[in-house]
């Protein structure tokens, strides 16, 4: 497993507030955003999906777990991302749950558009299922938020 870091943004202590780290599981590339995706993170979250695409990857998972805020740019460069996966023949996966991340994207309807799974395993294993005509849907059960 390869892991590579990209720093988005940095508190006055120095520390990162929000970074996206980037795991490869044998050709599937899973990118962990912590912290916020919102429209100041966008740009650099967008640069690191493509980043792992140019690894032509066989699918893509970004794995919001760590995610503590989820603003509308972020949904909608999840929504891009999944839009040039297709376009290059990459399956892709959004592992998020709970109020933050998969809450706001099943009311937004994002969920009809992109399969999302409450955990990366979850995904890992639906993505590696699914084929080209049959992409992964995550069960519905499965794939809510918690209120």
């Amino acid at each position: 497993m390869t892991t590579s870091q990209f720093v988005l943004d940095h508190s006055t202590s120095g520390r990162p507030r929000s970074a996206i780290t980037s795991d490869d599981h044998a050709g599937v590339a899973v990118l962990n955003v912590y912290g916020d995706l919102d429209q100041a993170t966008e740009p650099r979250f967008v640069q690191s999906v493509d980043c792992a695409m140019s690894a032509s990857p066989s699918v893509l998972i970004i794995d919001l777990s760590d995610t503590r805020f989820l603003g509308c740019a972020g949904m909608a460069a999840l929504l891009m991302a999944k839009e040039k996966a297709q376009a290059n023949g990459i399956g892709y996966a959004v592992a998020a749950v709970g109020p933050t991340t998969a809450r706001p994207m099943h009311e937004l309807g994002l969920s009809t558009e992109i399969a999302i799974y409450p955990t990366v395993a979850g995904a890992l294993r639906a993505t590696r299922e699914a084929t080209p005509k049959d992409p992964p849907t995550p069960p519905l059960a499965e794939a809510g938020g918690t209120r």
